[in-house]
């Protein structure tokens, strides 16, 4: 039995990326790790971490219950879990968890915001021109669309 484990972020990007993957015969163990927003300062201030972690807790079940369904038609196994702190400490331990396991981000991209690493090895993109040059090239469409 094969093990995966998912990072993800949106569920209808994951269905997206999961579909081509359960047409294989074989039986599989899902790992699905939700990876809830992170709250910025001023609003971290006034929630209580009981209150956060339910939050997060719901958030997780609403983004995977589409991808657990699809799941239950084919008669996998899953588990699912919800990152808190650095996505690489979390991969690692679940990777020596579940020895032999394949690890997926199925994160969406953003643009103009970095994602987190999921290993060490991860290559990071460098995204620091993208906004500029949208700007840049939006400007000159304007400038030759007044002229």
């Amino acid at each position: 039995m094969e093990t995966f484990i998912a990072f993800i972020d949106d569920g209808e990007h994951a269905v997206q990326s999961m579909i081509p993957m359960l047409h294989s015969t074989t039986q599989a163990k899902w790992i699905l790790v939700a990876c809830p927003p992170k709250l910025n300062r001023h609003s971290s201030k006034w929630i209580t971490q009981k209150a956060m972690k339910r939050w997060q807790s719901n958030w997780s079940q609403k983004c995977l219950q589409s991808l657990i369904e699809l799941l239950n038609t084919k008669k996998d196994t899953y588990i699912t879990r919800t990152a808190n702190g650095s996505l690489i400490d979390l991969s690692t331990q679940l990777k020596t968890e579940y020895q032999p396991s394949r690890i997926l981000d199925w994160r969406r991209p953003k643009l103009g915001v970095q994602l987190e690493p999921l290993t060490i090895d991860q290559p990071q993109n460098d995204n620091k021109w993208v906004i500029p040059s949208g700007v840049i090239a939006l400007g000159s469409v304007m400038a030759i669309a007044i002229d």
